[in-house]
C-alpha cells in the first residue's frame, strides 16, 4: 500500500465530497462545521482557501 499527498490544488474536490458524507456517524453539516468550520454547501472558494490545512492522500494498493 502506498500513500501519495494529493497536492492542494487538488484537496478541494476530496474535501467536498467528504463533507457531504456522513463522517463518523455524524451529519454532514456536524462534520463541516465541527472539522472545517464550514457549512456543509460551502462553495469551493470557501474550501480551496482551507484545503492547505488539511493533509488529503491517495491510497494505492500494490
Amino acid at each position: 500500500m502506498t500513500l501519495t499527498d494529493v497536492p492542494q490544488s487538488g484537496r478541494a474536490p476530496v474535501l467536498k465530497a467528504y463533507m457531504s458524507k456522513r463522517a463518523f456517524s455524524r451529519s454532514p453539516e456536524q462534520s463541516a462545521r465541527l472539522y472545517f468550520g464550514l457549512a456543509p454547501d460551502a462553495a469551493m472558494g470557501e474550501i480551496e482557501a482551507i484545503a492547505g490545512r488539511y493533509p488529503v492522500f491517495r491510497v494505492e494498493c500494490d
